[in-house]
């Protein structure tokens, strides 16, 4: 893609060269990313090899704590692929329905609705709820 940015006729189309051009920025993002990734893990196991040699336990659980983070993040990341096809940029619809368990049912309804709400709050996602049936004493018939 870089290539074809800088051939002559590249911009000829523009709405197309624009196109290209944000999916190669994109696509750059990402490999500066996961090549951080790559660095912060070689300059762990550098670390562990030092902390090993000097045999330093405070120095093995700051190294613990660093590659967690790094665990988490790479995971928040391989999520963020997975959702990254052609149509997972569109809106989804969740339907949420207590079923015949009765009182009980209906609590795990209203749990599991504050759960996604939640979630979609964390991930920066917008969530609305378009139709809401309360239980007879408790909880949540239909979402």
């Amino acid at each position: 893609m870089e290539k074809e940015s800088i051939t002559p006729n590249f911009w000829e189309d523009s709405a197309d060269a624009q196109s290209k051009m944000k999916t190669l920025a994109a696509l750059n993002n990402q490999v500066i990313l996961w090549k951080g990734f790559e660095e912060q893990i070689v300059t762990n196991l550098e670390l562990l090899e030092l902390a090993n040699l000097e045999n330093d336990p405070s120095f093995l659980d700051e190294i613990r704590l660093e590659t967690g983070q790094i665990e988490k993040r790479v995971g928040d990341e391989e999520f963020t692929l997975t959702l990254s096809g052609e149509h997972d940029q569109r809106d989804a619809i969740l339907a949420l329905h207590a079923g015949a368990g009765g009182v009980d049912s209906q609590d795990w309804a209203s749990m599991l609705v504050r759960m996604y709400t939640r979630w979609c709050d964390r991930k920066g996602f917008g969530c609305e709820v378009l139709d809401l049936s309360h239980g007879e004493e408790s909880g949540i018939k239909s979402v």
